[in-house]
């Protein structure tokens, strides 16, 4: 087949300068130029997808088309479809050839068993592993149910959350394997850290990926850098109890002991230690501010001053939820399209609405408020980064769950049940891709 290709795109070629030398200066016109493949350079779809190439080119007078992937010939045609069959990663190229030259662009496509949806990290149900989920319009994948007996792999138990690499989701549970990762395109899992013991016999927390290679994972019993590669912890940058973590430009900031640490990214040498109190976090707006909550005040970090922290005191009888009986992942977040954060408030144990902070204006506004007694469960509230619709996770009786997918402006517009008596995984967090 490649032989073919070969010939094909030889024949194309070596007719071009024959043609060209017919032309005059007078009558010359532009080379021809693919000026867009009508897809992104790098494509993500699901397994049985398929996805439309239409390329826009600069004249379509007397083309040639020849379409190759990963070398092979596939298509002659103006455009071309792409249909997930395997999982992998592919490379589509087109040549196209006319009397005043040759042009040649190529595309990514990447087939994976979801795409376009979202993780959901459970808990589990003690002593029951921990477990994820994927949802694109439905339920595509339920790991407690299929991934163990296909793969031959457990989690361990009490997951909190993870986070999504280019090739692989981290997924972090209390006990061992404390670290695991999962393939993207396959959803296959192996171990990264396996025993408690490497991490001073403390529960797996949270987990921040610096690089695709380094990733700073917390525990109970202190923050450790790992290298995901090697599969191995390769420093310690503290021994005291360590939870929320992110990057932002060249810092990351880490939550120690209820306190803000900073780290420079590139080499996580330590730049200060306890710069501000703060008991949750972290977010990160669209100005590029860090954000973190301390009860009834915020903190944060201006892109301008990324070391130099600012209290913000909140309004008189307004504070942020946390969960101070155990390591949740945080409900603050950022607001897409203006300067703003949702949080939601203690009521009694736990919490029942969103509020959004203006940040320009210092003003707070609830925007929607749980139904039937519910109150938010695991992290509660997140955030679509593509769309800026707001996914509210709740129960009313730990029996069965509910995520309420609602617009900015609080507009509920969908209901997804999630989990029953029989099948209870307590979601602890979302991630979206």
């Amino acid at each position: 087949m490649k032989k073919q290709t070969f010939h094909l795109l030889a024949a194309a070629i070596i007719a071009v300068p024959v043609a060209l030398t017919s032309c005059t200066e007078e009558d010359s016109v532009p080379a021809l130029k693919i000026l867009s493949m009508g897809v992104s350079s790098e494509n993500v779809i699901q397994l049985n997808d398929t996805l439309n190439i239409a390329p826009q080119l600069s004249s379509t007078d007397g083309v040639t088309y020849l379409w190759t992937l990963d070398g092979d010939s596939v298509g002659a045609s103006a455009s071309y479809s792409f249909v997930a069959k395997t999982l992998g990663s592919f490379q589509l190229s087109l040549t196209a050839v006319n009397i005043t030259g040759v042009a040649t662009q190529t595309v990514k496509i990447q087939v994976r068993k979801g795409a376009g949806g979202f993780y959901v990290i459970n808990e589990g149900a003690y002593p029951q592993p921990a477990s994820f989920n994927y949802y694109t319009d439905s339920w595509a994948f339920n790991s407690f149910d299929d991934f163990s007996a296909q793969t031959n792999y457990t989690f361990g138990v009490t997951g909190t959350m993870a986070a999504v690499g280019t090739d692989a989701l981290y997924m972090v549970t209390k006990d061992a394997p404390v670290l695991t990762r999962i393939g993207l395109e396959d959803w296959k899992a192996e171990t990264v850290i396996d025993s408690r013991d490497l991490i001073g016999g403390g529960q797996g927390q949270a987990i921040c990926l610096v690089s695709d290679d380094k990733a700073v994972f917390t525990t109970t019993r202190g923050a450790y850098v790992v290298d995901l590669g090697q599969k191995a912890i390769v420093d310690t940058l503290t021994s005291q109890n360590a939870t929320d973590v992110v990057v932002n430009g060249d810092y990351m900031y880490l939550l120690v002991s209820d306190s803000v640490n900073i780290y420079k990214k590139n080499d996580l040498s330590l730049v200060d230690r306890a710069v501000a109190p703060a008991k949750t976090g972290f977010a990160i707006t669209e100005a590029g501010d860090v954000w973190a909550a301390d009860d009834t005040a915020l903190v944060r970090f201006e892109a301008s001053r990324p070391t130099e922290p600012e209290v913000v005191a909140l309004p008189s009888g307004c504070s942020v939820y946390y969960n101070m009986w155990a390591y949740t992942p945080s409900s603050l977040k950022a607001v897409k399209g203006k300067n703003a954060l949702y949080f939601s408030q203690p009521s009694g144990y736990s919490a029942n609405a969103v509020y959004e902070y203006d940040i320009d204006g210092g003003q707070i506004s609830k925007i929607f408020e749980l139904e039937g007694g519910s109150g938010f469960y695991g992290s509660g509230i997140h955030v679509d980064p593509k769309s800026g619709n707001l996914y509210l996770v709740s129960t009313v009786n730990y029996k069965s769950f509910l995520i309420d997918v609602v617009s900015p402006e609080g507009n509920k517009q969908e209901e997804i049940v999630y989990g029953n008596d029989s099948t209870v995984w307590f979601p602890s967090t979302i991630i979206f891709e």
